[in-house]
């Protein structure tokens, strides 16, 4: 005599895993006890099925996301659900060993000013909660001025994964010094914004607060608010932060 036992463990529409205990000749049939104790086995064979396949569901995008990230032309981190450095690039790797307001400590991006490490923190909790489909925060950018050198922007953008998908924030750093910034010009007839309007966008890519832009361009904070709400209806964003990361994203391949 020969008996099995058989479980099915998981099942898809396209594929069904299934555990077969078989028995010897001598050992005979399966008794009810015996049936009884491989029940209670159940949730911790479907269990260990299941961490399998996340695994290889993790190593495969571990690859992917590492390919990715290198064939980016700008200096670009991938933050896992924890914040900490997941993957960087080559350009990632050279710009930390030459810029001195950031370091990666204990696998994380560390600022040297408070400032901006709060505006990180706050920053990568909501940008991650979105990536899990728990926020509907989009994106962000972190200014990071230097003195007698161009404002650094990093950029933090949801990488969205299902429900057991890799989720975090791709973290890409534009600097004006290595590549010009989008100008006004090119701005405008890409997102139908006016010359006025253009313009305002120009100076927020660059760093400039709208007090900066008021002063430099002789125009009051009033009109340049008024000028931002409607660039703001036009392209589809609710936030200057968004605003930037948008305009970075389209016209900065």
């Amino acid at each position: 005599m020969l008996d099995s036992a058989w479980l099915v463990v998981d099942a898809t529409e396209t594929q069904t895993t299934i555990l077969a205990i078989q028995r010897t000749v001598e050992q005979g049939a399966y008794q009810p006890h015996e049936i009884k104790a491989l029940n209670r086995l159940v949730p911790y064979i479907r269990q260990a099925v299941q961490l399998n396949q996340q695994l290889d569901k993790t190593l495969s995008t571990s690859h992917t996301l590492t390919s990715l990230v290198n064939a980016l032309p700008k200096p670009s981190f991938v933050l896992n659900e924890q914040a900490e450095i997941l993957f960087a690039n080559a350009k990632a790797k050279q710009f930390l060993s030459q810029e001195e307001r950031l370091q990666v400590k204990d696998k994380r991006l560390q600022f040297n000013e408070r400032q901006h490490q709060d505006a990180f923190f706050k920053s990568s909790v909501q940008i991650i909660r979105a990536s899990m489909g728990l926020d509907n925060f989009d994106s962000d950018v972190i200014m990071l001025k230097r003195d007698h050198a161009s404002t650094l922007m990093l950029t933090l953008t949801p990488i969205e994964g299902g429900e057991q998908a890799f989720s975090g924030v791709l973290v890409t750093v534009y600097d004006s010094e290595q590549r010009q910034l989008p100008s006004a010009e090119l701005i405008a007839p890409y997102f139908g914004l006016s010359q006025a309007e253009s313009q305002l966008c120009a100076d927020l890519v660059l760093g400039m607060s709208l007090k900066e832009i008021a002063e430099n361009r002789h125009k009051s904070e009033a009109t340049l608010r008024s000028y931002l709400k409607q660039i703001f209806l036009k392209t589809g964003v609710n936030r200057q932060s968004q605003l930037i990361c948008a305009i970075l994203s389209a016209l900065m391949r």
